[in-house]
């Protein structure tokens, strides 16, 4: 059962150690779904790096095939860490299975496949791979 308190605004809920369910909710109104896979993979993220991890897109209401319409997306950053180091952390989590790195986020997915797919954004070009090395070293031979 969720309790409310006084003056509590609404998704103000603890869903794991160091996160709130209105840190997930779409950007536009309270909305949110969130894949509890997602959420335990943040957290074991979260726990490796020992650093804050600042979600910047959860849910988004937008409906199409997006794992974020789907509560199974976050983008995020972390002000300890370069895009670069914590895209390398990040693939360490299992839970993740769709691995984005953007100029300024981390994309992770909780996708229903086996094999992991990673992925590049630079300038809005997207670059995929089946392996996590040769999509860091596409992004570190395109910055500069």
């Amino acid at each position: 059962m969720v309790q409310y308190q006084y003056g509590q605004k609404i998704n103000e809920i603890r869903v794991s150690k160091n996160f709130w369910l209105n840190e997930f909710q779409s950007k536009k109104d309270s909305t949110v779904r969130i894949d509890p896979q997602l959420v335990i993979g943040l957290q074991r993220l979260r726990d490796v790096i020992h650093a804050s991890i600042v979600i910047t897109s959860g849910y988004r209401e937008k409906k199409c095939t997006s794992y974020h319409y789907h509560g199974m997306a976050a983008d995020f950053k972390s002000p300890n860490y370069s895009m670069e180091e914590l895209f390398k952390w990040a693939v360490a989590i299992p839970e993740f299975k769709g691995i984005g790195l953007y100029d300024d986020h981390i994309h992770a997915d909780t996708r229903r496949w086996e094999e992991k797919l990673y992925w590049t954004c630079i300038e809005g070009e997207y670059k995929y791979f089946y392996d996590w090395k040769e999509a860091l070293e596409y992004y570190q031979s395109q910055q500069g």
